[in-house]
């Protein structure tokens, strides 16, 4: 992926680059009249990440989920949230492991697992979960208010503000 961006971001400095000049620990790229700035040219090159991110790697569609897998998706994800409100952690995470394999477009099924990862104190990678529930279902209001209360264990307050304020507007 970094190759990916890293060629991206060359095709898109030959086309707009014009002159580049050193001023002052800047770099400065003049494009006619314009100016882009190294910390704008970052920007451009996280959002083109982010884009090839979001629209997968491949061109290969995603194989369609045939009824008979989706259910035994929907069976061990309700078998997980069984394992998980008895507190065996790690049997609820396998279980959802199998889960999302099976069917990696269900939103509850990475919220779930992140609640799980919570309480196996992986914050990180529970944190890259609730990521995925909420990119999948933007509208669920409870996602970010958990995904608050891990960043407030994080100490990150600032993006715990944020979700709390998404998610009282989503609320209201």
């Amino acid at each position: 992926v970094v190759a990916v961006v890293m060629s991206l971001g060359q095709m898109l400095l030959n086309q707009i680059v014009v002159n580049i000049k050193m001023k002052t620990e800047k770099l400065t790229i003049f494009n006619y009249n314009s100016m882009i700035s190294y910390y704008s040219i970052k920007r451009i090159f996280f959002f083109c990440f982010i884009f090839i991110l979001h629209s997968g790697y491949s061109q290969i569609p995603a194989k369609p989920i045939s009824k008979e897998d989706s259910l035994e998706a929907i069976k061990r994800c309700d078998l997980a949230y069984k394992f998980y409100k008895n507190g065996d952690y790690l049997t609820a995470k396998r279980e959802l492991d199998t889960a999302i394999n099976i069917n990696s477009k269900d939103s509850y099924q990475y919220y779930l697992r992140g609640l799980v990862l919570y309480r196996l104190k992986k914050n990180d990678i529970s944190k890259n979960d609730f990521d995925r529930a909420i990119l999948l279902n933007p509208k669920k209001c409870g996602y970010y208010i958990d995904r608050a209360i891990l960043l407030i264990s994080m100490k990150d307050y600032i993006s715990a503000l944020e979700d709390l304020t998404s998610a009282k507007l989503l609320d209201s």
